[in-house]
């Protein structure tokens, strides 16, 4: 018992420099606390992290939609840990369901998927993530739904989960912070079906995104370098992001010893 719980703990705590990744990340979290983006965990950051948030975020107001995409799979998988042997910067996401009179949405199924580190979605191999898959719409224009990739490999999930939300309306995942892929900056996807069922209709679909000076720091980490090409999207040239609500979707993040965890409350039409 006590070797497994050792060998978890390593697992938990990403070598990320391979050791000087999380020491930048730390300092960015530090330097970043006055402007409310980023807050280190303590008394005065997460009073802060309330007295900066929006009139929008403490409503009930619908979160803006998103799009599928094209790497999406109805994968009824439940679990909380999402990572299997993938490597990066460990993210812990709550997710918080509520409908528009402000009410926990309790039992539903909340479905997450990413790619990993370096821009690869699970089941998709043959894809490559510097080569962008579909034609591009002008900026500021809703790009419309892409169409959905036929599998390639149904043995891999990695990145991909369900968790069915508590009597508060949370589900809680254990991801990594996503990397780019052609034509669009790093995002995690969401849905949302009240009926606890994947497959059933899904009442949100969404995607969340990162602060961009936190991008630019974890993209520098090892773990996540060596592409064949350069990132060629940021926040604000994402289609997606521009015109489907890309600020209300960021995730503020607070910086852990194992890497990063956020919360994100999600107002859906139920």
């Amino acid at each position: 018992m006590k070797k497994e719980l050792e060998q978890q703990k390593s697992r938990d705590v990403v070598d990320m420099n391979r050791r000087t990744g999380l020491t930048k990340i730390t300092a960015l979290a530090a330097a970043l606390m006055s402007h409310g983006r980023v807050f280190v965990p303590g008394a005065v950051g997460l009073a802060g992290s309330v007295m900066r948030s929006s009139a929008l975020a403490n409503s009930c107001v619908l979160s803006p939609d998103g799009r599928t995409g094209p790497f999406y799979t109805a994968l009824n998988l439940v679990r909380s840990d999402l990572r299997e042997d993938k490597t990066g910067v460990i993210l812990d996401l709550e997710l918080t369901i509520r409908n528009s009179a402000c009410s926990p949405v309790v039992g539903a199924a909340v479905a997450v998927w990413s790619c990993d580190s370096r821009g690869m979605y699970s089941e998709y191999p043959n894809v490559n993530p510097d080569v962008p898959g579909y034609t591009q719409v002008p900026l500021g224009q809703v790009p419309p739904e892409a169409p959905h990739y036929p599998e390639q490999d149904l043995t891999q999930h990695f990145l991909r989960g369900v968790q069915v939300t508590d009597a508060l309306g949370c589900a809680r995942f254990r991801i990594l912070y996503p990397s780019w892929y052609a034509t669009r900056t790093p995002h995690v996807h969401v849905k949302v079906y009240p009926g606890a069922t994947v497959g059933d209709t899904a009442s949100y679909t969404g995607q969340l995104y990162f602060p961009e000076a936190i991008n630019s720091v974890v993209l520098s980490n090892p773990l996540y370098t060596g592409r064949t090409v350069s990132r060629d999207t940021m926040n604000n040239t994402d289609r997606h992001y521009v015109a489907m609500g890309g600020l209300q979707n960021e995730l503020q993040l607070s910086s852990v010893p194992t890497g990063f965890q956020s919360s994100k409350r999600l107002v859906i039409p139920v």
